[in-house]
């Protein structure tokens, strides 16, 4: 993917593409908030995470993004 090999911007332009068609996806959400922090936008990664979390309250991975952002 993306993310994984640093293409931080391709894979926040692929996750908004993702998200405008599925918003409940949370995979693509988790790689946009990832994506996010890893381009310095703090605050928009905890929000996107936030939401992740929000979904997906027990789920560790989640829970783990949101304290990478």
């Amino acid at each position: 993917g993306l993310y994984w090999t640093d293409r931080y911007a391709e894979a926040r332009e692929t996750c908004v593409a993702l998200l405008a068609a599925d918003p409940g996806n949370a995979f693509a959400r988790q790689v946009l908030g990832l994506a996010l922090a890893a381009l310095g936008e703090h605050a928009a990664a905890v929000e996107e995470l936030e939401a992740m979390v929000a979904a997906m309250p027990q789920h560790a991975v989640a829970l783990g993004s949101l304290g990478y952002a």
